[in-house]
This record gives structure tokens, sequence and C-alpha cells, in this order.
């Protein structure tokens, strides 16, 4: 069956049977280089059917690869038959909520051949100074999904480009690297060449370092470590189970001036060409913009279908599935933060004590409880009146995220990643160990 097949015949047999059953199909062009060439192409192809029931209360679902008209009918009949065993859960129907909106997503890129990017990233490999091995991908992945339940549907497609390079270095027989990566959903946006030369900056700028000084710094984060610190203490923590649960530090704190006034971050669910961009959610429910922490207070908290029935409140429209395989998870679409009006240029001339941070290790071991962190930069460079110094590394940043993002700004650039834009942050006045 192709994918027009699938989505007529699921359609009817979602009213018919009542049963909620969710496609998607994957194909991907990888196209990988190491030490100085292109090391391997390939193509990936993959298609999974998820099936779900809900039969008195009792749920089950399963997920086939091998997709017929009988083969899905044969899920249904497997869930109805499991649904049995289970114990009763709260959810009694599916999600009927319903948007005619429409996503723009560019179609220049869904046709683009990945290999026409080999002679490009080829000349990009150059053998320089103190450069030991080269190692990246680049990634066109086209990506088609379709949901279906007795009230609701959808479709949806998405094509895009991930580019990373990681450059090995040695100097003065010290190893350090430089990476970076980026997204682009339009073709016209690709650019190869200002991928390597930042990968580059970042190599040459990091080299031979040493181990960083204890002390008291105004903290720079680029916007791929923002992005890490506030995902993890902020977008985490917004999830309404954990609030609910007290494994949040938010808890109690809703509408309460936590952070600096010029913290903020909105879901944005409707912008083109982003890859978060979503009507429906995964339960048949509404998407909507939200303002979660607007000038520091945090605003709203996010729920899936079964825990805002468990916790008396209303489905928020953040019921996903990473993939066919998992249960739905309580997540955010696209996250905007909201930019300062400095460039990072300004913010880092004006800085007379600071580490510009490029890498963090540690974020799993923190506590979303609290808000208390500790983190080792990886990799850092030192900044003294506004002028760039030597590359540290193996310093400790602890605290309490309720404290650190009460004294701090964020840059008028932002990094894109596919479904977010992230500023630089500078933190001030920070105790490193």
């Amino acid at each position: 069956m192709n994918k027009e097949e699938i989505y007529n015949y699921c359609k009817k047999l979602a009213e018919d049977k009542h049963v909620e059953i969710m496609y998607r199909e994957i194909n991907s062009e990888n196209i990988n280089f190491e030490k100085f060439d292109i090391n391997k192409v390939e193509n990936k192809e993959s298609q999974r059917l998820f099936v779900r029931t809900i039969n008195k209360g009792k749920i089950a679902d399963t997920t086939i690869t091998d997709i017929s008209k009988k083969n899905i009918l044969e899920a249904i009949r497997k869930t109805l038959k499991i649904s049995k065993l289970k114990t009763k859960t709260l959810i009694t129907d599916f999600g009927n909520q319903t948007s005619k909106r429409k996503i723009k997503q560019d179609k220049d890129i869904k046709d683009l051949n990945a290999r026409d990017l080999i002679p490009e990233i080829k000349k990009n490999l150059t053998k320089e100074k103190y450069f030991k091995n080269y190692i990246g991908e680049a990634n066109k992945i086209n990506s088609y999904e379709s949901y279906f339940n007795p009230y609701t549907s959808y479709k949806q497609e998405s094509s895009y480009i991930d580019l990373s390079t990681y450059i090995v270095t040695k100097k003065n027989n010290k190893s350090s690297n430089g990476w970076h990566y980026q997204t682009f959903t339009k073709e016209k946006d690709i650019n190869v060449k200002n991928v390597f030369n930042q990968a580059k900056f970042n190599a040459y700028n990091q080299l031979s370092p040493k181990v960083g000084k204890k002390g008291e710094y105004d903290i720079i984060l680029t916007p791929e470590v923002n992005k890490q610190i506030l995902s993890k203490f902020l977008l985490e923590a917004s999830i309404g189970e954990d609030i609910k649960k007290g494994r949040s530090y938010l808890l109690d704190k809703k509408n309460k001036q936590i952070f600096s006034e010029k913290l903020s971050l909105y879901e944005e669910p409707f912008l083109d060409y982003f890859l978060g961009s979503q009507a429906i959610d995964d339960e048949g429910f509404k998407t909507s913009r939200k303002k979660i922490f607007e000038k520091g207070v945090f605003k709203k908290e996010i729920y899936d279908q079964e825990n805002a029935l468990k916790f008396s409140e209303k489905p928020t429209g953040n019921g996903f599935r990473n993939t066919l395989i998992n249960q739905i998870l309580t997540g955010h679409t696209n996250i905007l933060q909201e930019p300062g009006k400095k460039s990072i240029e300004d913010i880092v001339s004006k800085t007379k004590k600071g580490i510009l941070v490029y890498s963090i290790l540690g974020m799993h071991t923190n506590k979303i409880d609290t808000g208390e962190f500790t983190l080792v930069i990886n990799s850092g460079k030192v900044i003294e009146n506004g002028k760039y110094k030597e590359t540290i590394t193996n310093l400790n940043f602890a605290g309490n995220i309720m404290d650190v993002y009460k004294n701090c700004e964020f840059s008028k650039e932002q990094k894109f990643s596919g479904s977010s834009l992230f500023s630089f942050a500078k933190l001030n006045k920070r105790k490193l160990i």
C-alpha cells in the first residue's frame, strides 16, 4: 500500500472501528565523512503503523511494519484482545478536536538529492595545521505522517537537511575539538561552507586547553548550551504531571516572578518551515500558542490527555510520540526564546572577566525537583576586558537555576535548530570552582 491508499483506508477504518491509527514514513539519505574524505553514502527507508484501541476504559496498542489491509485489521483485533487484560484508565475516548491550519514546507528541499552536496563537502575537508580528523554527516530527511481517530485526522510532510562537522585538533600535545551543526528547512538557505567555517573557527578557538582557574566570572553560553540548560530546567520542569507530583521546582510557582524579566519562552506550533509545527497533537487535541514563561514569570504548564484527566485539568495539545513504538509523552512543538537587544559582539566587548562556554557535561545528573545543578565546563574561552584569551576546561559550574537566570541578558542573534530559536545567554557574576 502506498501512503495515499493507507490514508484513505485508515481514515474510514478509524471511523468504522472506533480506533486510533497513526502512520509514519521516513526516507533518508546519509552522507558520512571521516578523515579528509567521504566515508559512506547510503539510503534508508522505514515505515510504521500504530494502532490504539480503547475498550470500556481499557487501552491497548501495537505497531506493525508490514503494512497491508489484512495486517491492519489483525492489529486492531490484537489490541482489542490485549485490552481485556489491561487495567482501566481514565481515558474513555479519543480527542475530537479539528483544525484547518496548514503549515508551509519547502518543496525544493524535498526534491533535493543529498548527493549533490558531496562536491561542496569534499571541498571543505581541508587539511590545516593542528587538524587531525573530521567526523561528520549530512542527513537529508523526508518525513510523512498521518493520524486518524473517529473524529479527526491530519496528514503532513516535512523535509530537512542536518549538517554537522566535528574537528579533532592537537596542539602542544593537547587534544581538543571544535564542532558545528545546522538544520536547514529551506533549499535556498543551505550553505555547506558556512557550517564548515564555523566548525573550523570553533576548532581554532579551542586549541590547547588549560585547566580553568577558580573564581567569579560572567558566563556567556552559546545558543546550543543555553538551549540545553533551558530545555532541561525550564521546559521539562513545566510538564504538569511532574509539577502536580512535586517532582518539579515549579510547584506553587505559577504566575510568580522566578527569573529575569529578560527571559521569555513561547510555544509556537504554527510556524512555517519549522519542524515542530503541528495543528493537532498525537491524541487528537488542538495545539496552541502558549506563553510558558513570560518576562521571568511561569505562566503555563502542559498536559497530555491521561495526565490532564488524572489531575482534573484540560489537555493542552501536548501529547506526542517520538516514535511509533513509544507511549505518549508530554512535550512541546516549536519553542522560541524572546531575543535580546544587544549583539553578541557588544556583550563580549563589555565583559571584563568572563568565559564563553562552548560545551558542558553533566546535564543528566541534575535535579528538576529542586532546580539545583552541578555542571562541568568542558570547553570555554576566557574573556578579559572584551578580548578572548586562553582556552579552558574542567571548571565546575554549580547553583540553582532560579538564581542563575535572575541576573542575565540575551543576544539578539539566535540559532535555529529545526524546531527552536535560542540566543546567547550572559549569566552575570557566577562563581566557578
